[in-house]
């Protein structure tokens, strides 16, 4: 049997299951002649299911099957696993694979060091992840090894492994993820690493950080890292010389590896697919500027990219570095108490999230919105997908019309018509 996904939660009150495939699309399993659900992936006790339905709903899929008709009845089936036969499947394109086909195989990198085998994957927000085990040494390592074409260059089910650009170090354990900051000041990091989801995140392993000041490479007694601007004008400039060797020490700490990160305002402007792609790479070398900026001779020899929280000013780097770190430690499997909060956040589905509301029921004369007191699971989930549409469309025009363009030939009847009610509203 091969394990294609599994049952997250019911959805709504008519039976409807939330899903949560082990790969890119499930739209094929439609053509699956019937489902197997089981509650022990290596076990015997799958059950076969026709498929009354299954769409995509957001950034989640919901699946319907026959003869499960209300909520009690799925409930049932959370937490099992979906499958088939192998002969039931669609045939893989060449850079395909099912996740099954992956489990056992041995990993190693272009350098030809094993790294262990594949243990198991996991799907997150950002993207798919494999858990490499390797019991080669007096401690067992685990090394979790996001699947994209930037990691991962090769793979031979037929010869039994998988080839990665991934560097072996000595210190190796859960870290995926290292962000190092040449700052001036590396004191403000402790927002991250002492408080909140990052510390925790810290605490399990997940990622690290490593500050370096480029005071301590600084050419005079008085550690000078900054100038008076040629050709005049107010303030100061950042000197290329201590920056370049403090990007330089932390590159030969990472073992050479890590590319660098200007936050400055003539950057790109970050997007939660940056973030995704930076959460599953290992990490960045993130300048922080101060003062007028720094010197343009620097940006031209070491930084491979500029990137910019949006078009205002701040005092320096350190709060632009600080919000890349926590945007891209939260993707990571395990940061979250609850891994579905990362998938189910705003911009994720390319939308903003809908509105929340805890007690008190009324506060200052403003009470919750009826339908969420209702415990009508169904009517509740229609309405936070038609505020998420109404509030994108209303807050943010040009991402609603980029939504918009992009899905516009695979819109539910659901959204269509939730479009339509929007429309009509606004126009009375």
């Amino acid at each position: 049997m091969i394990v294609l996904g599994r049952v997250i939660a019911p959805y709504g009150v008519r039976g409807w299951l939330k899903l949560r495939p082990f790969g890119d699309d499930p739209a094929a399993w439609r053509g699956m002649p019937q489902w197997w659900l089981g509650a022990n992936a290596a076990g015997s006790d799958w059950q076969a299911f026709a498929l009354e339905g299954l769409r995509q709903h957001s950034a989640a899929w919901i699946a319907k099957l026959v003869g499960i008709d209300d909520r009690g009845a799925a409930e049932g089936l959370a937490g099992r696993f979906v499958g088939a036969p192998r002969e039931e499947l669609p045939s893989n394109a060449g850079d395909e694979y099912y996740w099954a086909d992956l489990i056992g195989l041995d990993v190693v990198n272009e350098q030809g060091e094993s790294l262990g085998s594949i243990d198991s994957l996991v799907e997150t927000g950002a993207h798919q992840v494999l858990v490499v085990k390797d019991s080669g040494r007096d401690e067992l390592i685990e090394r979790l090894l996001p699947f994209i074409a930037q990691v991962v260059k090769g793979v031979d089910v037929a010869g039994g492994r998988v080839v990665v650009a991934w560097q072996k170090t000595g210190d190796e354990g859960l870290v995926t993820l290292r962000f190092d900051v040449v700052t001036l000041f590396p004191e403000m990091f402790a927002a991250v690493t002492a408080v909140g989801i990052t510390r925790r995140a810290v605490e399990r392993g997940l990622w690290r950080l490593a500050t370096w000041n480029p005071r301590d490479w600084a050419d005079n007694a008085y550690r000078t890292v900054d100038d008076r601007p040629f050709g005049g004008g107010p303030g100061m400039v950042m000197m290329p010389g201590p920056l370049e060797k403090a990007i330089a020490a932390a590159k030969a700490d990472r073992g050479g590896a890590g590319s660098v990160i200007y936050l400055s305002p003539a950057g790109r402007q970050l997007t939660h697919r940056r973030v995704c792609e930076l959460a599953a790479m290992e990490g960045a070398i993130l300048l922080c500027g101060r003062y007028e900026g720094v010197d343009e001779r620097l940006i031209g020899r070491c930084v491979d990219e500029e990137i910019s929280l949006g078009d205002f000013v701040l005092s320096g780097g350190e709060i632009a570095a600080m919000a890349l770190i926590d945007a891209c430690v939260r993707q990571l499997p395990g940061a979250l108490n609850d891994d579905a909060s990362a998938a189910e956040e705003s911009f994720v589905a390319g939308l903003l999230d809908c509105p929340h509301y805890t007690r008190p029921e009324v506060y200052e004369g403003m009470a919750v919105p009826d339908v969420l007191l209702s415990g009508h699971h169904e009517n509740i989930r229609r309405w936070r997908l038609k505020m998420s549409l109404l509030r994108t469309r209303e807050r943010r025009p040009e991402l609603f019309a980029e939504w918009l363009a992009q899905h516009a030939r695979s819109l539910s009847k659901e959204e269509v018509q939730l479009l339509r009610e929007i429309e009509d509203e606004s126009n009375q």
